[in-house]
């Protein structure tokens, strides 16, 4: 039988090159080297707390992608594992043992987060905007319990939660007077979220025009200056005298240390 002319394969198009072949592996290797990168330079001893607001962005705009579950986890946990190895690697009087077992615990608790990510993001297709606003408080929010989780799961380790990478930015601390580092940790993976939203929306929604507001990222700007108003409050009040220094200093710790 003869096959169609049509279906015979066009001798002049060039073969399909290796990343064509592999449409998920560039996704793969961006969102790792991203989501890694970003995550160990927000905390000391890099101190770029601006990559707090961002560091996620890149594995929640995959998300909507709707990338299959083994290559998804497998990024995401693998970036966990490693930038969290590498965070606690000043932890001097852990053996290295130690180090290689907590590091990957710790990343692997984090990462589940980003499975539950993968679940929820592309379910939000075609829902009206509360409902997206909804889910992405309810993911905001379950990030700081695994927060809180890991502060009390096998005695606590309670060390660089999101909110420590902004120790030196005072403007987005202030809603730690009222909530806690919870709520700093809140207000920063929220923005991750509704960036990611946003970016999807401009970039692969094909929006133009108003169609390009996105409820998510309005909602997050809203939440972070609200939160900044007792600073700016502060800052447009009369200068403060300096009283005096104090140091605060933990007892039994060896002196040698």
């Amino acid at each position: 039988m003869a096959t169609p002319i049509d279906d015979l394969p066009d001798p002049y198009k060039p073969p399909p090159t290796f990343w064509q072949q592999r449409p998920g592996l560039g996704w793969a290797l961006a969102v790792f080297v991203l989501t890694t990168v970003l995550t160990y330079i927000a905390f000391p001893p890099v101190d770029k707390g601006e990559a707090g607001y961002v560091f996620a962005l890149s594995a929640v705009l995959w998300a909507y992608r709707r990338p299959a579950f083994r290559i998804f986890a497998w990024t995401v946990l693998g970036a966990q594992v490693v930038a969290w190895t590498l965070l606690l690697g000043w932890l001097h009087n852990v053996t290295w043992i130690g180090l290689l077992l907590l590091g990957p615990f710790i990343g692997l608790l984090i990462g589940s987060w980003y499975l539950a990510v993968w679940w929820t993001i592309p379910r939000l297709a075609g829902h009206p905007a509360m409902i997206r606003l909804i889910a992405l408080l309810g993911l905001a929010a379950l990030w700081v319990m695994l927060e809180w989780v890991r502060g009390v799961l096998f005695s606590g380790f309670p060390w660089l939660p999101l909110a420590a990478s902004q120790w030196q930015r005072p403007l987005v601390l202030q809603s730690a007077s009222y909530a806690g580092a919870w709520a700093v940790s809140f207000i920063l993976i929220l923005f991750n979220l509704a960036a990611a939203a946003y970016a999807h929306r401009i970039f692969f929604e094909g929006a133009t025009g108003l169609r390009k507001r996105s409820p998510e990222f309005m909602l997050a700007l809203m939440v972070l200056v609200f939160t900044s108003f007792p600073f700016l409050t502060e800052m447009m009040g009369p200068p403060r005298a300096k009283l005096a220094r104090v140091a605060l200093v933990q007892p039994y710790i060896p002196q040698n240390e």
